[in-house]
Protein backbone atom coordinates (compact mmCIF):
# COMPACT_ATOMS: atom_id res chain seq x y z
CA UNK A 1 0.00 0.00 0.00
CA UNK A 2 1.28 3.47 -0.85
CA UNK A 3 1.43 6.32 1.64
CA UNK A 4 -1.27 8.18 -0.35
CA UNK A 5 -3.60 5.19 -0.09
CA UNK A 6 -3.02 4.99 3.66
CA UNK A 7 -3.81 8.68 4.13
CA UNK A 8 -6.98 8.38 2.05
CA UNK A 9 -8.00 5.30 4.04
CA UNK A 10 -7.66 7.24 7.30
CA UNK A 11 -9.80 10.03 5.83
CA UNK A 12 -12.48 7.48 4.94
CA UNK A 13 -12.40 6.02 8.43
CA UNK A 14 -13.10 9.41 9.98
CA UNK A 15 -15.83 10.96 7.82
CA UNK A 16 -16.71 14.41 9.10
CA UNK A 17 -20.44 13.93 8.55
CA UNK A 18 -20.94 10.21 9.26
CA UNK A 19 -23.88 8.81 11.23
CA UNK A 20 -23.08 8.00 14.86
CA UNK A 21 -23.99 4.62 16.36
CA UNK A 22 -25.64 5.24 19.75
CA UNK A 23 -25.59 2.78 22.64
CA UNK A 24 -27.67 2.83 25.86
CA UNK A 25 -26.88 5.62 28.32
CA UNK A 26 -24.98 5.06 31.53
CA UNK A 27 -25.26 7.51 34.43
CA UNK A 28 -21.70 7.57 35.65
CA UNK A 29 -18.64 9.79 35.48
CA UNK A 30 -16.22 6.96 34.74
CA UNK A 31 -16.83 4.09 32.31
CA UNK A 32 -14.50 1.16 31.60
CA UNK A 33 -14.95 -0.74 28.32
CA UNK A 34 -13.12 -3.88 27.26
CA UNK A 35 -12.41 -4.90 23.68
CA UNK A 36 -11.74 -8.46 22.58
CA UNK A 37 -8.09 -9.46 22.24
CA UNK A 38 -7.06 -10.40 18.73
CA UNK A 39 -9.69 -8.46 16.76
CA UNK A 40 -7.43 -5.89 15.09
CA UNK A 41 -7.85 -5.87 11.32
CA UNK A 42 -5.41 -5.73 8.44
CA UNK A 43 -6.15 -3.72 5.32
CA UNK A 44 -6.15 -5.79 2.13
CA UNK A 45 -6.00 -4.47 -1.43
CA UNK A 46 -7.93 -7.15 -3.28
CA UNK A 47 -6.81 -6.09 -6.76
CA UNK A 48 -3.78 -3.86 -7.22
CA UNK A 49 -4.70 -3.38 -10.89
CA UNK A 50 -7.86 -1.45 -9.98
CA UNK A 51 -7.29 2.31 -10.37
CA UNK A 52 -7.27 4.31 -7.16
CA UNK A 53 -9.30 5.03 -5.11
CA UNK A 54 -10.07 1.50 -3.95
CA UNK A 55 -12.73 0.45 -1.47
CA UNK A 56 -11.19 -0.50 1.90
CA UNK A 57 -11.33 -4.20 2.71
CA UNK A 58 -10.29 -5.68 6.05
CA UNK A 59 -9.56 -9.11 7.51
CA UNK A 60 -9.00 -9.98 11.16
CA UNK A 61 -5.32 -10.24 12.09
CA UNK A 62 -5.32 -12.03 15.48
CA UNK A 63 -1.53 -12.23 15.57
CA UNK A 64 -1.17 -8.45 15.43
CA UNK A 65 -0.60 -6.65 18.75
CA UNK A 66 0.52 -3.04 18.31
CA UNK A 67 -2.87 -1.62 17.21
CA UNK A 68 -5.03 -4.14 19.10
CA UNK A 69 -7.07 -2.16 21.66
CA UNK A 70 -7.97 -4.12 24.81
CA UNK A 71 -9.38 -1.58 27.27
CA UNK A 72 -10.72 1.98 27.30
CA UNK A 73 -11.42 4.16 30.34
CA UNK A 74 -13.46 7.36 29.97
CA UNK A 75 -13.23 9.61 33.04
CA UNK A 76 -15.41 12.75 32.82
CA UNK A 77 -14.60 15.24 35.55
CA UNK A 78 -15.72 18.84 36.08
CA UNK A 79 -12.55 20.36 34.61
CA UNK A 80 -11.28 17.69 32.23
CA UNK A 81 -12.06 14.61 30.18
CA UNK A 82 -9.51 11.83 30.31
CA UNK A 83 -9.53 8.88 27.91
CA UNK A 84 -7.04 6.08 28.58
CA UNK A 85 -6.62 3.38 25.95
CA UNK A 86 -4.82 0.09 26.59
CA UNK A 87 -3.20 -2.04 23.86
CA UNK A 88 -1.87 -5.59 23.69
CA UNK A 89 1.66 -4.44 23.00
CA UNK A 90 2.59 -0.89 22.00
CA UNK A 91 5.54 -0.87 19.62
CA UNK A 92 8.01 1.96 19.04
CA UNK A 93 8.34 0.77 15.45
CA UNK A 94 4.78 1.79 14.58
CA UNK A 95 3.49 5.01 13.09
CA UNK A 96 0.48 5.01 15.39
CA UNK A 97 -2.63 7.21 15.10
CA UNK A 98 -5.23 7.01 17.85
CA UNK A 99 -8.50 8.71 17.02
CA UNK A 100 -11.01 9.69 19.67
CA UNK A 101 -14.47 10.92 18.72
CA UNK A 102 -16.33 12.85 21.43
CA UNK A 103 -20.03 13.50 21.03
CA UNK A 104 -21.67 16.06 23.33
CA UNK A 105 -25.32 17.19 23.55
CA UNK A 106 -24.55 19.93 21.02
CA UNK A 107 -21.44 19.05 19.00
CA UNK A 108 -18.97 16.45 17.79
CA UNK A 109 -15.20 16.65 18.29
CA UNK A 110 -12.46 14.50 16.75
CA UNK A 111 -9.12 14.23 18.52
CA UNK A 112 -6.17 12.74 16.66
CA UNK A 113 -3.22 11.49 18.70
CA UNK A 114 -0.17 10.92 16.50
CA UNK A 115 2.69 8.80 17.78
CA UNK A 116 5.80 8.23 15.70
CA UNK A 117 7.49 5.83 18.10
CA UNK A 118 8.10 8.41 20.83
CA UNK A 119 5.90 11.15 22.35
CA UNK A 120 2.25 11.53 21.35
CA UNK A 121 0.85 14.70 19.80
CA UNK A 122 -2.89 15.51 20.11
CA UNK A 123 -4.91 17.60 17.65
CA UNK A 124 -8.52 18.71 18.29
CA UNK A 125 -11.02 19.20 15.45
CA UNK A 126 -14.61 20.39 15.88
CA UNK A 127 -17.61 19.98 13.61
CA UNK A 128 -16.72 19.89 9.93
CA UNK A 129 -12.96 20.13 10.23
CA UNK A 130 -12.37 23.29 12.28
CA UNK A 131 -9.15 23.13 14.26
CA UNK A 132 -9.57 24.10 17.92
CA UNK A 133 -6.80 25.62 19.98
CA UNK A 134 -6.91 23.91 23.35
CA UNK A 135 -4.53 25.02 26.10
CA UNK A 136 -3.93 22.17 28.51
CA UNK A 137 -4.72 19.29 26.15
CA UNK A 138 -2.14 16.56 26.54
CA UNK A 139 -1.38 13.00 25.45
CA UNK A 140 1.10 10.65 27.08
CA UNK A 141 2.43 7.17 26.29
CA UNK A 142 3.32 4.60 28.94
CA UNK A 143 5.14 1.68 27.25
CA UNK A 144 5.37 -0.20 30.56
CA UNK A 145 1.57 -0.56 30.71
CA UNK A 146 0.88 -0.33 26.94
CA UNK A 147 -1.39 2.69 27.41
CA UNK A 148 -1.98 6.02 25.72
CA UNK A 149 -3.75 8.62 27.87
CA UNK A 150 -5.45 11.71 26.48
CA UNK A 151 -6.50 14.64 28.67
CA UNK A 152 -8.77 17.40 27.33
CA UNK A 153 -9.99 20.37 29.41
CA UNK A 154 -13.79 20.32 29.34
CA UNK A 155 -13.72 24.02 28.47
CA UNK A 156 -12.35 23.03 25.03
CA UNK A 157 -15.45 20.88 24.57
CA UNK A 158 -17.76 23.71 25.69
CA UNK A 159 -18.32 22.17 29.14
CA UNK A 160 -20.81 19.45 28.16
CA UNK A 161 -22.99 17.77 30.79
CA UNK A 162 -22.25 14.38 29.17
CA UNK A 163 -20.04 12.87 26.48
CA UNK A 164 -20.17 9.73 24.36
CA UNK A 165 -16.76 8.51 23.20
CA UNK A 166 -15.61 6.32 20.32
CA UNK A 167 -11.99 5.15 20.03
CA UNK A 168 -10.02 3.65 17.18
CA UNK A 169 -6.38 3.03 16.27
CA UNK A 170 -4.65 3.00 12.88
CA UNK A 171 -1.02 2.22 12.18
CA UNK A 172 1.78 1.05 9.95
CA UNK A 173 5.19 -0.42 10.70
CA UNK A 174 7.73 2.36 10.11
CA UNK A 175 10.50 -0.06 9.13
CA UNK A 176 8.28 -1.67 6.49
CA UNK A 177 7.29 1.76 5.18
CA UNK A 178 10.92 2.83 4.91
CA UNK A 179 11.97 -0.43 3.22
CA UNK A 180 9.16 -0.40 0.64
CA UNK A 181 6.95 2.74 0.51
CA UNK A 182 4.65 1.07 -2.03
CA UNK A 183 4.06 -2.17 -0.15
CA UNK A 184 3.43 -2.18 3.58
CA UNK A 185 0.66 -3.46 5.85
CA UNK A 186 -1.91 -1.21 7.53
CA UNK A 187 -3.73 -2.26 10.71
CA UNK A 188 -6.81 -0.81 12.42
CA UNK A 189 -9.03 -1.51 15.43
CA UNK A 190 -12.30 -0.09 16.81
CA UNK A 191 -12.46 -0.25 20.62
CA UNK A 192 -16.25 -0.80 20.63
CA UNK A 193 -16.58 -3.33 17.79
CA UNK A 194 -15.84 -7.03 17.32
CA UNK A 195 -14.66 -8.79 14.20
CA UNK A 196 -13.03 -7.24 11.14
CA UNK A 197 -13.18 -3.46 10.84
CA UNK A 198 -15.85 -2.16 8.49
CA UNK A 199 -15.70 1.00 6.42
CA UNK A 200 -18.10 2.91 8.64
CA UNK A 201 -18.05 5.41 11.45
CA UNK A 202 -16.62 4.53 14.86
CA UNK A 203 -19.00 2.83 17.26
CA UNK A 204 -19.74 5.12 20.17
CA UNK A 205 -19.68 4.23 23.84
CA UNK A 206 -22.38 5.10 26.42
CA UNK A 207 -23.07 8.57 27.77
CA UNK A 208 -20.67 9.50 30.56
CA UNK A 209 -22.02 12.31 32.72
CA UNK A 210 -19.87 15.05 34.14
CA UNK A 211 -18.75 14.30 37.68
Amino acid sequence: MSHRTAVRLLSAILPLSAVLVALPAAHAERVVSRDATGDASRFVESDLAVPEPVEPEFVVAPEHEAIDITRTVVDHRAARLRVTVGYRNLSRNFHHTQFVRVRTPDKKFDIMVERLGGPAFPLLVAGRGNLVGCVGMDASVDPSTDRIALTVPTSCLEDPRWVSVGVGAFGMNRREMAADPENFEVFIDDANALGPFKDEDLRMGPKVHRG
